[in-house]
């Protein structure tokens, strides 16, 4: 994080006489660095950063990393020292890891998840609640809701996780564990960012999910209405594939 100097503007920045921006390292630990939201996630009205970092997926020596692939949230510290305390970490899901990278395997092979945004199931619902998030599993073909478990208490930072799409369910079990039917290595397995939309433009607009699917080149809208007469998807298990045997 860049801030200008202290009691100064961003006009008084020069290399030249050495006077330079503030500087804070947030976090330098948790994996690859992927994408990130500066937002409000508890409703204290202080901005926190959402992030993903992009791991690969443990199995080889290749694809190894101690840390798993994540959604985490850094909250700003109580002291209002942005640039001088520590901002405190929130893991919000954890041990996510990419589906196993086919051979050839080349460092650093698949990685997940892909980028997290914040959402409200209806439009009236924004500062008022705390903000839901969908998160885009990139190779690790799954899509995420979190919602909040306590939609007020700024103190609480656990969610409820649920997969609401799986591409393995969608285009059949183990898409993406074909290699010997796919042999040219196109295999149906990534996901790309997905877009959040209101199917209304005044308070009452129901979110729309728009999830690409790269390789089966198509995009999946998943809906949120009230009325019983819709459909409801049926969450699947948020499981993981094995790593193929040495």
């Amino acid at each position: 994080m860049y801030g200008a100097p202290v009691g100064g503007t961003w006009a008084d920045v020069n290399a030249s006489t050495f006077a330079l921006p503030r500087i804070k390292v947030i976090s330098n630990d948790q994996g690859f660095p992927f994408d990130l939201q500066v937002v409000d996630l508890n409703l204290d009205g202080k901005a926190d950063i959402l992030a993903t970092n992009h791991q690969p997926d443990n199995c080889s020596p290749a694809t190894s990393s101690e840390v798993a692939g994540r959604v985490y949230a850094y909250e700003q510290p109580a002291s209002g020292d942005i640039f001088g305390d520590e901002w405190p970490l929130h893991i919000l899901v954890d041990d996510i890891r990419p589906n196993p990278s086919l051979p050839p395997v080349n460092s650093p092979g698949r990685l997940a998840p892909g980028g997290a945004h914040t959402f409200y199931p209806v439009r009236y619902m924004k500062d008022v609640v705390k903000p839901w998030i969908v998160v885009g599993g990139d190779e690790a073909s799954k899509v995420w809701i979190l919602r909040p478990r306590q939609l007020l208490d700024s103190t609480d930072w656990e969610y409820q996780a649920a997969v609401v799409f799986d591409i393995n369910d969608v285009y059949g079990p183990d898409t993406t564990q074909t290699p010997l039917n796919d042999p040219f290595g196109v295999t149906i397995s990534t996901i790309g960012s997905v877009a959040v939309r209101y199917d209304r433009r005044d308070a009452f607009g129901f979110a729309e999910l728009y999830i690409p699917v790269f390789e089966g080149k198509e995009i999946y809208v998943l809906s949120y209405r009230p009325d019983l007469s819709s459909t409801p998807i049926q969450c699947p298990a948020d499981h993981r594939a094995e790593c193929p045997a040495p």
